[in-house]
């Protein structure tokens, strides 16, 4: 089936359309709707020509796969990461880096029309960064047996796609997984661990590890491995263990400290204030550009009051109190600040 890619939607996808059906007797074309129906399908362009496969098909939209590019843009490139279009967590690699910013320019103005009614009256503004090494954090699916594994999921799926480096995390926290990997092959990464999260520091010299483990899990156990795990990487300034209290309610997430080795938190500098970043707790992703987000969010605010209702561990709650005569910060999660004034 050919199909011409009309453009990209939020979540990476290429928007296409299938082919009309033909008019009933007595209409036209246009009466009987030639617009086809909507089919998304990742991993393109716009504009490009595609042959595709259809792999679902819903009453109001339908999913397709590449099977060869016809007409490729000239935008398209090869993708750097090896685990692209398998890993779930990357939707643009195979674009040059300076037009998925356009993409996601574009993206971000259609949505704000489509769902707010909001028709910006101005350019957006684009703040880049290197397109690789930029993660401070991220979070691997652990597999213990009957072999040991560790990586992301599939794309729309739950199922492990091993991984054993990620080009858009930081060195640091590159060298950690490398150090896992060998690590759980010798079978050293006890049962019952099923994700950790490694999250480095500003100028990526310290990790702050955190296990996620199911109910199975033996105390001593992750704690001699923990103790070990940190020991084979001076960088790793501490390990902290939780467990789930109430595994089938994915909504609670109750968990239950079960191992602490060296520091809970790490300190993250910026241009403004030292955070003290505990485990669990929410912190900005992109280690390039935290001062500049800091910075466009705060510069020339200032009054009364200022919430903050996603604050994470204050990042911009400390800043607008430097203008602002109270600031009430507001955080969800049990891990991280719950208030600033």
């Amino acid at each position: 089936m050919l199909l011409t890619i009309e453009k990209l939607i939020y979540g990476g996808d290429g928007l296409a359309r299938l082919p009309a059906d033909p008019p009933t007797a007595g209409l036209r074309a246009n009466d009987a709707g030639e617009r086809g129906k909507a089919v998304f399908v990742p991993y393109v362009l716009a504009g490009e020509k595609i042959e595709a496969g259809l792999t679902e098909q819903k009453p109001g939209f339908a999913r397709a796969a590449v099977d060869a590019v016809i007409e490729p843009s000239p935008h398209r490139i090869q993708p750097s990461c090896p685990y692209f279009g398998r890993c779930g967590g990357c939707h643009y690699q195979h674009i040059r880096y300076e037009q998925q910013l356009e993409i996601k320019k574009e993206i971000l103005r259609e949505t704000l029309r489509r769902t707010a009614k909001l028709e910006l009256p101005f350019d957006i503004e684009v703040h880049c960064s290197p397109p690789w090494n930029y993660r401070n954090r991220s979070r691997l699916q652990v597999q213990v047996s009957p072999a040991f594994a560790a990586g992301y999921f599939k794309v729309a799926s739950h199922e492990l796609l091993p991984v054993e480096e990620c080009p858009i995390s930081s060195p640091l926290i590159n060298r950690g997984i490398g150090l896992l990997w060998p690590s759980g092959r010798e079978g050293k990464v006890p049962e019952g661990v099923r994700e950790i999260e490694f999250f480095a520091n500003a100028n990526d010299t310290q990790l702050l590890v955190e296990v996620g483990c199911a109910g199975v899990a033996r105390r001593s156990s992750v704690r001699e491995w923990a103790e070990e795990f940190r020991a084979a990487l001076p960088e790793i300034a501490g390990v902290v263990a939780f467990r789930e209290t109430n595994p089938g309610d994915r909504k609670a997430r109750a968990r239950e400290m079960l191992v602490a080795r060296g520091a809970a938190h790490l300190t993250y500098q910026t241009q403004r204030a030292a955070y003290r970043v505990s485990a669990g707790s929410f912190f900005q992703t992109n280690r390039h550009l935290t001062d500049e987000l800091v910075r466009i969010v705060t510069a020339g605010q200032s009054g009364q009051l200022a919430l903050d209702l996603f604050a994470g561990t204050g990042l911009f709650s400390t800043a607008l109190a430097c203008n602002f005569h109270h600031v009430v910060s507001v955080e969800s999660s049990q891990t991280s600040s719950a208030g600033l004034s």
